[in-house]
């Protein structure tokens, strides 16, 4: 067979680097990047990158961090949520570039990011998901200095394998491996249907 006739994949390789210049080129000035992933998936590397590229990062574990003493300390989750939405509110009035590093295992979890990203006329949302398999999580998570239980992050796994894919519905959808080179991704941007 010649190469005219083999497929083309979907799939597209990137460094860090590229990644977060292709998901800023995919929001503009104005959008909200909802990172989708169960822990260990890489979500904050590249959130992370992102705030190093001028993107306003807001993550719940780190307000558990400002309010603790510590990110592992799970404290009153009403709080940790109040804090949380008054500084995306402040971010979106103010027009910026959003990035939320959360699981967001759970579409009840990116409904109201997203519907107060469109109550502020945000169009360009994506949902950045996280497809590192179950295994590389696990061994990741065990050389962390926070280890989160493995039961939890199965079940998020099975949670978000099932009932609470994201939709296109919810935004523009990109999916996101890590590739076999160290430090590499693949990139793969879902159509809208």
């Amino acid at each position: 067979m010649t190469d005219s006739r083999k497929s083309k994949s979907p799939w597209r390789a990137m460094t860090l680097n590229e990644l977060v210049h292709h998901l800023k080129a995919m929001c503009g000035d104005r959008g909200v990047l909802v990172m989708v992933g169960i822990p260990a998936s890489g979500k904050s590397t590249v959130a992370e990158a992102l705030a190093a590229a001028g993107v306003t990062r807001l993550s719940r574990d780190a307000i558990r961090g400002e309010l603790y003493g510590d990110e592992a300390i799970q404290g009153s989750g009403a709080e940790v949520s109040r804090l949380f939405y008054a500084r995306l509110e402040d971010a979106l009035a103010a027009g910026k570039l959003v990035v939320d590093d959360s699981t967001n295992c759970d579409r009840l979890l990116r409904r109201p990011v997203i519907a107060l990203a469109q109550h502020h006329g945000y169009e360009n949302i994506v949902l950045v998901v996280m497809e590192t398999p179950l295994g590389e999580c696990l061994r990741r998570n065990r050389a962390r200095d926070r280890v989160v239980p493995e039961k939890v992050i199965e079940a998020l796994h099975a949670r978000l394998r099932s009932s609470e894919k994201p939709r296109a519905s919810e935004g523009r959808r990109l999916f996101v491996r890590p590739a076999r080179k160290r430090g590499g991704y693949l990139v793969h941007v879902a159509r809208k249907a």
